[in-house]
């Protein structure tokens, strides 16, 4: 029959993907590309910083000139917690956002005010999270790659195993302790991911303060989908390009085509029996480099040497195995149609 397979995220203890057999969802332009896209960093700020670029003119009839830094702190950190502006409709959002566009000058003053609270009123994402896609064919700890899980977690899988009177199994614990699937909330990059400020009376304000409650993902810059555990990234654009160039094809009114959701998803996978994935690759998915790694997805300018050294490109190594699939995949389609 084959196995089925989970998607998990351990941080949150939700489940992503409820169970199914790989080649029944691997194709879906929805689960799994709903998935990958929650790795996404939200970018703040940087709809501000376009606003600031230019010269801040020096505006000597504004009162705001005088003020200095702390006294602006003071303010925006009042009216971040001001319920309502008494005697008018306005929210102490619409209020926080007039007075942020007031002017360049006092803009580039509540620039990190502007930051901390959209940041806070974004919906929190996957970014970061352990995430692996687990077979239910995984039967033994051993079978999970070494550091996957802490020391509590093993400790906790073990106790549960010993009160039913069985051997240590990481996926029965963990879909008794993750009780229901995770809702996912897609949050559209081009609208804002927190309540608009639709109280203002004037109607340009209310577009320029909406402007920066984005949570930025600019469709002009490139992305880039790491693993903060091994230090290893995916570039979007190389992706892209990758997938482009493989033929879509119809598959009973399914668009089957190639995406970067599946260099995330064979990256992930983790198996005791790799080969079993109902694909028509013959290679196996069940030793993905990045099973219950740390994940995310920002600019690929914002990728840098840090404390913990250079950054490894992975993207050829990776597109390979995707293109493999495809080809397995389409060779078959191919067939039937002869």
């Amino acid at each position: 029959m084959g196995q089925c397979w989970y998607i998990l995220d351990l941080d949150a203890e939700t489940t992503l993907l409820n169970g199914g057999k790989m080649r029944e969802f691997f194709w879906d332009d929805d689960l799994v590309p709903d998935i990958a896209k929650q790795l996404r960093l939200a970018l703040f700020s940087t709809r501000v910083d376009e606003l600031l670029q230019g010269t801040i003119l020096d505006q000597g009839g504004s009162p705001f000139r005088h003020l200095s830094q702390e006294l602006f702190d003071l303010i925006f950190d009042e009216l971040k917690h001001t319920k309502r502006m008494k005697g008018t409709k306005f929210y102490h959002r619409c209020s926080f956002f007039a007075l942020a566009v007031t002017c360049k000058a006092v803009l580039a003053r509540a620039r990190n005010h502007v930051a901390k609270l959209t940041s806070a009123l974004t919906p929190q994402t996957l970014a970061g999270h352990r995430i692996i896609c687990v077979g239910d064919y995984t039967d033994p700890l051993s079978d999970l790659p070494p550091g996957v899980l802490t020391s509590e977690e093993i400790s906790d899988i073990e106790d549960f195993a010993e009160e039913d009177d069985s051997s240590p199994n990481f996926l029965d614990h963990m879909l008794y302790r993750f009780e229901n699937p995770r809702n996912i909330q897609v949050w559209d990059p081009h609208r804002p991911a927190v309540p608009r400020l639709d109280d203002w009376p004037d109607r340009n304000d209310r577009a320029l303060g909406n402007s920066i409650i984005y949570p930025y993902y600019s469709a002009g810059r490139t992305w880039a989908l790491r693993s903060l555990t091994k230090h290893e990234y995916v570039r979007g654009d190389a992706a892209w390009k990758l997938c482009e160039s493989l033929p879509h094809w119809d598959s009973g009114g399914q668009i089957n085509k190639a995406q970067l959701s599946h260099f995330f998803l064979i990256n992930i996978c983790c198996s005791g029996s790799p080969d079993d994935h109902s694909l028509r690759y013959e290679g196996n998915l069940g030793r993905g480099r990045w099973a219950g790694n740390r994940l995310d997805i920002i600019p690929l300018d914002n990728i840098a040497a840090d404390d913990e050294g250079p950054w490894t490109d992975v993207t050829e190594e990776t597109g390979e195995i995707v293109r493999q699939i495809w080809e397995a995949e389409y060779k078959a389609f191919q067939q039937r149609l002869w």
